[in-house]
C-alpha cells in the first residue's frame, strides 16, 4: 500500500502503520495492534488501562481509557462482546475492541482520514459502519445480551442508575434506551 496516501489532519499516517491495513466489507480497517503500536510510538508516555465492567460466561463488556503523561483521560471506549457472537476468546475481543474504539477517538484509526489511491474507496462513517454491522432488531423479541451490556456500560458512564426492568424490555425498547444514553451527557 506504498501508493495509499492516508492523513489524519497534519498528522500523515506512517508507512509502517499502512501494513495494519486490511479490508474489511470492502473498507480499510486498521487493525487494532497497528493502532496501538503508532499511538506509542506518537506517546510512549502516555497509558493504555482497560477494565473488565463485566464479565459472564455469556458476555464481557469492557471499558479502555487512554491517559496522558499527567493521568488526565483523553478518551475512552466500551465494546461488548458475547460468547455467541465471538466464541474463541469473547473477553479479548471486547478488549481489543474498547482499545480500538479509545483510540480511534484520538485519531488513530481510517475513520478520520482521507484516502487517495486508484480503484479504492473511501472509509465508512463511523455511523455508517455501526448501522452496517448492527444486528437488525427484532422489535418484539427479547433483549439481547449485549444490548443488556451496553446499556449497563453506559449507565455506569454516564452516572445513570440501569433501569429494574432491564431484563424484561423488548429489542426496540433497548435499542431507543440505548440511543437516549449516548446523547446523554456525563
Amino acid at each position: 500500500m506504498a501508493d495509499t496516501e492516508i492523513s489524519h489532519g497534519s498528522r500523515p499516517m506512517p508507512e509502517f502503520v499502512k501494513k495494519g491495513l486490511i479490508r474489511v466489507s470492502g473498507n480499510l480497517h486498521l487493525r487494532a495492534n497497528y493502532a496501538v503500536l503508532w499511538f506509542r510510538e506518537d506517546h510512549p508516555d502516555f497509558t493504555i488501562q482497560t477494565e473488565i465492567l463485566q464479565h459472564t460466561e455469556e458476555l464481557a463488556v469492557v471499558k479502555a481509557s487512554i491517559a496522558d503523561d499527567l493521568g488526565r483521560i483523553l478518551a475512552t471506549g466500551h465494546k461488548s462482546t458475547s460468547r455467541r457472537d465471538f466464541p474463541a476468546g469473547y473477553l479479548e475481543k471486547a478488549e481489543t475492541g474498547a482499545v480500538a474504539r479509545a483510540l480511534s477517538f484520538l485519531g488513530y484509526g481510517t475513520e478520520f482520514g482521507t484516502l487517495e489511491e486508484s480503484g479504492m474507496e473511501a472509509p465508512m462513517e463511523p455511523a455508517a459502519m455501526a448501522k452496517r454491522s448492527a444486528p437488525p432488531v427484532e422489535p418484539e423479541a427479547p433483549i439481547l445480551a449485549t444490548q443488556i451490556g451496553a446499556i449497563k456500560s453506559l449507565c455506569a458512564t454516564k452516572g445513570v442508575e440501569v433501569p429494574t426492568n432491564l431484563e424484561a424490555m423488548t429489542q426496540a425498547q433497548a435499542a431507543q434506551l440505548l440511543t437516549t444514553l449516548q446523547k446523554k451527557s456525563a
